[in-house]
């Protein structure tokens, strides 16, 4: 089950879930300055997989996207990113990513390159609204 909640809405005790999740699969959790929280769980009610985003005007950008190790190549990141595209379907679809095998299934998701620098690469989801 896919759940999106914005930030003001999640309780403290799923703020510690999440940021536990987070911390586990990124050396720190920026839970906090995501405007829109898109999350996965099992039918355990376990978080298995975490989209962050943020808003500005008529831009949405994801800036952290994760599954559990135990529970990738089964689709659950496309599946994030699919409710994200549907639920912002009339936003400029922005996103960031810092490792290079993830640049492939990106673009296999409609994603192309806007930039890169040392750090990381900027993609923007080609069917996204125009501005």
């Amino acid at each position: 089950m896919i759940i999106i909640k914005s930030y003001n809405e999640i309780d403290d005790i799923l703020k510690d879930i999440l940021n536990n999740f987070i911390q586990t699969h990124f050396e720190e959790s920026r839970l906090f300055t995501y405007e829109y929280i898109i999350y996965c769980i099992d039918d355990n009610n376990d978080v298995i997989g975490f989209l962050g985003l943020q808003i500005f005007d008529n831009n949405i950008t994801i800036n952290q996207l994760c599954v559990d190790s135990n529970h990738r190549n089964k689709g659950i990141a496309t599946a994030l990113l699919e409710f994200t595209e549907k639920e912002f379907q009339n936003h400029n679809q922005f996103l960031y990513t810092h490792k290079l095998e993830l640049y492939k299934f990106y673009c296999n998701k409609g994603f192309s390159e806007v930039y890169r620098d040392n750090f990381k690469i900027k993609m923007r989801k080609l069917s996204s609204a125009i501005v």
